[in-house]
C-alpha cells in the first residue's frame, strides 16, 4: 500500500488551538512548522487531542532568521480534534498539517538537514528502504518570498509571510540518496529538516507461505495424482 498524504491544512499557530480532522486509523500525523529564531520563542510542545507529538528534528537557517521543525504522532485519534502548539512566548508560527496513510507506524527511518542562501532549497536524504515517503519541512526567512515545487518533488502546502514554511516530499525508489528540492521567488536564508516515513508492509492471507512476496502452494500427491485437502464448516 503506497503512502498517501491526506487533508493538508495550512494555518498559523498562536495561543489558540487548531481543529484538525484525521480521517483514518493507523495513520501518522505530521506537522511542518516554522519559527522566527529567538532564544525565548522555541516550540516546547505540540499536542493533538491531548497527546504529545514527537519532534523528529529541527534546523536553523544560515542567518538564524528562521527555524524548520518536523513533528509527528503515530496512531493519532481519529475525527476532529484540537492541535495545540506551545512556545516560549506564544509566538505566531506558520505550519502545515497532514496525516499519512499506508506508512509504517513502528519504524521511522532516516533523517537529514540542510541550509543555505539561494533560490534553490534542497536536502539529500539516504533512505533505509524503497517506497518510503521522504518528507521535508522547509523554512525561508524574510518577508514576501514564496516556495514553488521542482520536478520530482511534491509541494503539499505552505504558510506564513515573514517566516515561510513548506511541507514537501518525494517517494524513494531505492536506498540511494534522494534530493527533496524547492525553489523560491527570491534568494534568502533557508533551512530544511527531512524524515523518512517507511511504507507499511503488505501482509498476505494467514496460512499462505510466500517467497519474494509470491504465494507458494503445497500440494500432496498419491501415485502421481494431486490430492486437495478442503476443510468444511456445516457441510
Amino acid at each position: 500500500m503506497a503512502i498517501a498524504v491526506n487533508n493538508v491544512v495550512n494555518d498559523v499557530a498562536d495561543s489558540s488551538p487548531i481543529s484538525y480532522n484525521v480521517g483514518a486509523s493507523g495513520s501518522i500525523l505530521v506537522v511542518a512548522i516554522g519559527m522566527a529564531w529567538e532564544s525565548d520563542n522555541a516550540i516546547t510542545s505540540i499536542t493533538y487531542n491531548g497527546t504529545s507529538m514527537t519532534r523528529s528534528g529541527m534546523y536553523d537557517d544560515a542567518y538564524n532568521w528562521g527555524r524548520a521543525e518536523l513533528w509527528y504522532l503515530v496512531n493519532p485519534s481519529t475525527g476532529a480534534n484540537n492541535l495545540v502548539v506551545t512556545s516560549g512566548d506564544n509566538s505566531v508560527a506558520p505550519l502545515t498539517i497532514a496525516y499519512l496513510t499506508g506508512a509504517d507506524t513502528s519504524d521511522i527511518g532516516a533523517t537529514a538537514q540542510a541550509r543555505g542562501d539561494s533560490t534553490n532549497q534542497s536536502v539529500s536524504i539516504t533512505p533505509e528502504a524503497s517506497g518510503s515517503l521522504l518528507l521535508g519541512a522547509f523554512v525561508l526567512g524574510d518577508d514576501g518570498k514564496t516556495f514553488s515545487a521542482v520536478s520530482g518533488t511534491t509541494l503539499h502546502g505552505t504558510s506564513g509571510s515573514w517566516v515561510r514554511i513548506a511541507m514537501a516530499s518525494k517517494l524513494s525508489t531505492s536506498t540511494s540518496a534522494h534530493s527533496i528540492q524547492l525553489t523560491s521567488s527570491a534568494g534568502d536564508g533557508w533551512a530544511v529538516f527531512a524524515t523518512e516515513f517507511k511504507e507499511a508492509s503488505s501482509a498476505g492471507p494467514t496460512g499462505v507461505k510466500t517467497v519474494n512476496n509470491t504465494a507458494i502452494a503445497s500440494v500432496k500427491t498419491i501415485n502421481g495424482t494431486a490430492i486437495a485437502s478442503v476443510k468444511t464448516i456445516n457441510g
